[in-house]
């Protein structure tokens, strides 16, 4: 598994899932992992894309994705890769 920055409040664990916060709050069973960012040029216009992939509890890893970092604020994990799974109990 590569080594991951994840922020101060939380915690990836294969078997586990990823936690957030004080209270380790579950969220869900997978993670992103950013492997770089890149300058789109479309129409004229540049736009930032970050290209990741998706790391898993038992160890397995998506393919490489590539979305606009714009459109990052909200993402339909389940329409990426069907094995994401976000918990429906948590909250921004």
């Amino acid at each position: 598994m590569p080594n991951l920055e994840l922020p101060p409040n939380a915690s990836f664990s294969l078997g586990s899932g990823l936690f957030w916060g004080e209270q380790e709050q579950y969220v869900g069973d997978f993670i992103p992992h950013v492997q770089d960012m890149l300058e789109v040029t479309c129409d004229g216009k540049t736009e930032k894309h970050v290209r990741f992939s998706i790391i898993f509890t038992d160890g397995s890893e998506s393919g490489i994705f590539t979305l606009p970092l714009s459109g990052t604020d909200v993402i339909d994990w389940f329409s990426l890769d069907q094995r994401c799974h976000v918990d429906p109990d948590c909250t921004k």
